[in-house]
C-alpha cells in the first residue's frame, strides 16, 4: 500500500532499549552470521534508501536515516559491525543515541568511502554476499563499489534477512502493538472529534497532530470514495467531505520503527465521522482471522477468502491486495497471493483487508493487523477502552 513519502521524517526518532534491548540485536547479527556462514559468505553488505525502504538495515542497527538517504550496513564473519550513512558527521553525537549495535560512519561517497574503510580493516577481498545494492544503489556509486570489490567472489544475498524479518519475536510483536494502539487511538479520535474544517486536507492535518502526541515516528493516510465507480485509495487533497458522503480511510502509524495499519468505512454526519459497521465484511474478517493458524499455506488460505469475499469483494481489493507482512515495512513477506507456495507461521504479523462490493461500487472495507497465534489471528488493531467512571 503506497502513500506519499514526506522529504522529512520529522517525528520522534529513539533507540528504546527498554522496548528492544541491545541483546535483541546481538541475536539478530549472530543468526545472521550463521545464515552467512551457510552460504559461505565472509563479509555482508545491506543496503536500503528512503523513508520507508529502511527495514533490512533497521532490523540489525536500529540505525533509519531521517531523510532520503542511503545506509549500508557491513557485517563481517567476525568483528565489529559498522553503519555507513550519507550525511554529516556533525550529526554523529546524537545519532549514535539511535544506534543499537556496532560503529557509525558518516561518509559523502557510499562506495569509495565505504570500500577504503573495508580494505582497511583487511575484510576485502573475500567472498561478499549483496542485500538491497542492486536496487537500491545508484547506478554510478554501485559500479564504483563494484570496481572497488573487484577480486572479491560476489554473491547474491537479497533474500537472506527477508527469511528472518517474517517471524517477529515477542518484543518485535509487542513493538507492533504499540503501533497499533496509536491507530486504534486514532480511529476512536475520528469518532468523537467534530470537525469546525471538513476538508480532506484538515482532516487527515487532525490525525497527524494527534499521531504525533502519541509518539508515532510517522503517520500514514489513503482516503477512498465508494460513491465514485472505480474509485480506489489515494492520498488526501483539498476536496470538502459532504454530508452524509461514505469514506474508506487507511490509516498507517510508524512507532519507533514498527508500522501498524488499518481500514475502516465511515459515514460524515453532523460534522463527524460514523463507523459502519457492516455485518458482511465483519463476519468474513472474524472467520479468515480464526482461519489464521500456523500450518495454513497461503494459497489454501487465500481461496477461503474468495469464497467468503466473492468475486466482486476480491476485485475491489485489487489496488491494495488481501494482505501481507508488516513491520520494519508497510509491506514485507509473505505476500497473501494465491500464487505464493508459502504457509502462515506462528509469529508472523500481516495486515488482513476485506471489501464488499456490487457493480462498480464498494460497499464497505475494513482492515486489520493481525498476529498469527496457534489458535488462529489476533486482531492488534483495536479502539482503546475507556475506563469506567
Amino acid at each position: 500500500m503506497e502513500t506519499m513519502q514526506p522529504a522529512l521524517k520529522n517525528g520522534r526518532n529513539v533507540w528504546n532499549s527498554i522496548n528492544m534491548p541491545k541483546e535483541e540485536f546481538e541475536a539478530r547479527i549472530k543468526q545472521v552470521r550463521a545464515g552467512m556462514a551457510a552460504r559461505g559468505l565472509g563479509l555482508l553488505l545491506v543496503y536500503t534508501t528512503g523513508l520507508t525502504e529502511y527495514g533490512d538495515t533497521a532490523y540489525l542497527t536500529n540505525f533509519i536515516i531521517r531523510l532520503p538517504r542511503g545506509t549500508l550496513v557491513a557485517i563481517p564473519q567476525k568483528g565489529e559491525v559498522v553503519t555507513f550513512f550519507e550525511g554529516a558527521s556533525r550529526g554523529l553525537p546524537s545519532l549514535k543515541l539511535t544506534l543499537a549495535s556496532g560503529e557509525l560512519q558518516a561518509v559523502a561517497d557510499m562506495a569509495k568511502e565505504s570500500a577504503k574503510y573495508l580494505k582497511e580493516k583487511k575484510l576485502i577481498p573475500g567472498t561478499v554476499g549483496l542485500a538491497g545494492l542492486r536496487r537500491g544503489l545508484p547506478y554510478q556509486q554501485y559500479r564504483t563499489l563494484m570496481a572497488e570489490l573487484e577480486g572479491c567472489t560476489i554473491k547474491d544475498a537479497d533474500d537472506l534477512l527477508a527469511g528472518f524479518r517474517m517471524i517477529k519475536s515477542v518484543r518485535e510483536s509487542d513493538q507492533i502493538r504499540r503501533a497499533a494502539r496509536i491507530v486504534g487511538q486514532l480511529i476512536v479520535f475520528l469518532k468523537e472529534t467534530t470537525f469546525e474544517k471538513t476538508g480532506e486536507r484538515a482532516i487527515e492535518a487532525a490525525l497527524y497532530r494527534e499521531a504525533r502526541f502519541e509518539g508515532a515516528e510517522e503517520f500514514r493516510m489513503l482516503i477512498a470514495r465508494p460513491h465514485q465507480a472505480g474509485s480506489s485509495f489515494r492520498p488526501a487533497d483539498s476536496t470538502p467531505v459532504a454530508e452524509g458522503e461514505k469514506m474508506v480511510l487507511y490509516l498507517a502509524v510508524e512507532f519507533e520503527r514498527y508500522w501498524a495499519e488499518a481500514i475502516r468505512t465511515f459515514v460524515f454526519r453532523g460534522a463527524s465521522f460514523v463507523e459502519e459497521e457492516s455485518e458482511g465484511p465483519l463476519a468474513c474478517l472474524r472467520q479468515l482471522c480464526a482461519a489464521m493458524k500456523p500450518g495454513v499455506t497461503i494459497p489454501s488460505f487465500c481461496r477461503e477468502a474468495s469464497a467468503l469475499m466473492g468475486q466482486k469483494g476480491i476485485e475491489a481489493l485489487d489496488p491494495c491486495g488481501l494482505g501481507n507482512g508488516i513491520g520494519l515495512g508497510l509491506e514485507e513477506q509473505p505476500l497473501l497471493k494465491e500464487e505464493n507456495p508459502g504457509e502462515l507461521k506462528e509469529g508472523m504479523v500481516l495486515c488482513l483487508r476485506v471489501a464488499s462490493a456490487d457493480n462498480n461500487h464498494v460497499n464497505s472495507m475494513i482492515g486489520n493487523t493481525v498476529l498469527v497465534g496457534r489458535e488462529g489471528g489476533l486482531v492488534l488493531t483495536v479502539e482503546p477502552t475507556r475506563p469506567v467512571e
